[in-house]
């Protein structure tokens, strides 16, 4: 905002403040400030002081199938006395964790776990300054009541929606862990026969793409891995169409099957790399004698294949006509005979 558009009132007292800042005297003032604050940080650097500080603490070698009943510490408050400078460095410059190895310590089922005073305090010496005294730790032991859960071991199943991008469509999954470790009471895992993966959509996935799933954990329960690696494959599709010789199946072996007509047209989409291998005899296309209705000479076709990777097959005609013929049969006495 330009000076010409303020309050005449206003113009006039910072007018007189810019003429005080600008004089020898307050500058001169300002320089003894900046000097007399300066020498008393110093000095207060060398002096010795008292501050409280906090450190985070971490547990390890814990098994997975350890369950704490209670809610361990996470941190202590430790009070401390040294130089100011000293103090002033710890503020600065965040301590590390202190971690304290506990594979040895789960020997019973059920049990208590003690971090003495002794232990934490040499753990904190470690990490201060020779000069630093500690005056008090809190808390200066640390119990920790333990219990060990049944595991079992479960499958993983995909729940996940995965949608190829345009142009092309899901060649395979990959799941790196095929199974995960669950841990709880006996009861609750009896009931447990597989894990699935979080329901979450997952679009537009083009050639080998990485995937980190969560898992849907019931509730008590905990699970050696949150999450399970899998690789989605996808890759280009195209359209094919053959024709493939209808057949008929579930028909009782003394009834002979017509079928008009005989041949079907279809069409299917397949990744590129598998155009040039299909054939017709990787699809099969058949009538089937449980879908035969009464008084009708008319039923829908089937299609069936064992290769996963061929999807939206489309049949022409989807009806065909058949027609029923007993079987001439010649007894053997007949065939003797005759001979």
């Amino acid at each position: 905002m330009s000076e010409y558009h303020l309050p005449i009132w206003f113009r006039s007292v910072w007018n007189k403040v810019k003429a005080f800042f600008v004089t020898r005297d307050a500058l001169t003032f300002l320089v003894f400030l900046l000097l007399s604050t300066a020498f008393w940080f110093v000095h207060a650097l060398d002096r010795v002081r008292e501050t409280q500080i906090t450190l985070q603490l971490s547990y390890v070698g814990i098994p997975d199938n350890v369950l704490f009943v209670d809610q361990s510490p996470t941190s202590v408050n430790i009070k401390i006395k040294d130089e100011g400078k000293n103090l002033f460095a710890y503020r600065k410059n965040k301590l590390p964790l202190i971690a304290f190895d506990l594979s040895d310590s789960f020997t019973d089922e059920q049990g208590k776990v003690v971090i003495t005073k002794e232990e934490i305090r040499k753990k904190i010496s470690m990490l201060i300054s020779g000069t630093t005294d500690i005056l008090a730790i809190n808390p200066d032991t640390v119990a920790l009541n333990y219990i060990k859960q049944s595991q079992k071991e479960v499958p993983v199943r995909i729940k996940a929606t995965l949608l190829p991008a345009r142009q092309y469509m899901i060649r395979d999954t990959l799941l790196q862990n095929k199974t995960v470790l669950l841990f709880g009471m006996a009861s609750q895992l009896a009931g447990i026969h597989e894990i699935s993966t979080q329901n979450i959509i997952y679009s537009e996935i083009k050639d080998s793409t990485n995937l980190s799933l969560p898992l849907q954990i019931p509730k008590g329960i905990r699970a050696g891995a949150e999450k399970v690696n899998c690789i989605v494959i996808a890759e280009k599709f195209t359209e094919k169409k053959m024709k493939v010789n209808i057949e008929a199946v579930n028909f009782p072996p003394d009834i002979n099957v017509r079928i008009f007509p005989a041949e079907a047209e279809l069409t299917c989409n397949i990744p590129l790399s598998e155009f040039s291998s299909l054939q017709p005899d990787d699809i099969k296309v058949f009538i089937d004698y449980h879908d035969v209705q009464p008084n009708t000479a008319q039923v829908e076709l089937s299609a069936q294949t064992d290769k996963t990777y061929i999807s939206k097959i489309k049949i022409y005609p989807s009806e065909v006509e058949f027609l029923l013929e007993e079987k001439n049969e010649i007894s053997e006495d007949e065939t003797d005979t005759n001979g």
